[in-house]
């Protein structure tokens, strides 16, 4: 049985994807919804992946063709528990962090690219259920590159607490990748500070993983990113449960809207600074009136 490293080159030498979507506890066949676009790229030419164009005019309401490319590759994790068992969960961390710096080596050499653009430096993540917390501790991990990642957007992840607490491991890491989090803003040096965090919850339709654990305003500043629910949505309204917030057309509209409009092929992150991203994210997953509700709210308490 060929290694999980090996299975990823043979998969990106049959077809041109390059890219990485994370998946957690399940089938990288989940990729198959528009919500599961990992990194993004805007690079002129031919999509062999699929037919983005006819996605972007049927699906997204783009212009037709589409001036760009976006670029996906499913983790396959073997259908791996990492909601019950700590150590699976690091392993995967791992691989990730290897396929993330083998997808990225890719670059160095593709004269196929823009000379004119910079080559990429980093990946966008988008980590359904405990991938979420996976894509999370690869800044953890030893073997992580810095600067690799840069935009996380999870659905359904329980970043609070494990789902199932049956192994000391699993609680173990949650505590040093809370602690991590907590601190990696802190400074003008930060290792996080460059990084955006956006977590999807489903609502009460969601019976495997509570909406209250997908809540990241302990650990990440709103700088940085924030939570939201499905529900609020601008044009979708829908809650969604554990696994149909992958793929509901209303939700993955709105996800792969807003994935497109953050790349930017300009920057070797591939997407936009920090504060442009974090706008666009307010824009197409709030509905304004939170900002409304804080500043109502900070007044009140001044009187």
């Amino acid at each position: 049985m060929p290694s999980r490293c090996v299975q990823l080159r043979r998969r990106h030498h049959d077809i041109t994807t390059r890219h990485i979507c994370q998946k957690g506890c399940g089938s990288d066949l989940q990729c198959h919804g528009p919500s599961t676009f990992s990194l993004v790229s805007k690079h002129p030419g031919p999509v062999t992946e699929f037919n983005f164009d006819v996605f972007c005019q049927h699906f997204l309401n783009l212009p037709f063709p589409s001036p760009c490319i976006l670029s996906l590759s499913p983790v396959d994790f073997n259908e791996e528990f990492s909601a019950l068992h700590g150590h699976s969960l690091m392993e995967q961390a791992q691989f990730l962090n290897d396929a993330i710096a083998y997808i990225l080596s890719l670059y160095e050499d593709d004269r196929s690219l823009d000379p004119n653009l910079p080559r990429p430096t980093s990946v966008l993540i988008l980590g359904h259920s405990m991938g979420g917390v996976v894509a999370r501790s690869l800044f953890t991990m030893k073997n992580y590159k810095p600067g690799s990642v840069n935009t996380i957007v999870t659905a359904a992840t329980p970043h609070m607490v494990p789902p199932v607490t049956l192994d000391f491991e699993i609680s173990h890491i949650y505590n040093t990748i809370e602690n991590y989090w907590i601190r990696g803003f802190l400074g003008p040096d930060a290792p996080l500070r460059n990084v955006s965090l956006v977590s999807i919850a489903g609502g009460n339709l969601d019976i495997v993983v509570n909406g209250d654990s997908g809540n990241i305003h302990n650990l990440v500043p709103q700088s940085n990113g924030f939570s939201v629910f499905t529900s609020s949505f601008p044009h979708a309204w829908v809650g969604a449960d554990h696994v149909a917030i992958l793929w509901c057309n209303q939700i993955a509209t709105v996800i792969g809207k807003t994935l497109i409009d953050i790349v930017d092929a300009n920057y070797s992150e591939q997407v936009k600074p920090l504060q442009e991203r974090m706008k666009i994210f307010r824009n197409r997953f709030l509905t304004g009136i939170e900002d409304h509700v804080e500043k109502a709210t900070y007044l009140s308490g001044r009187v």
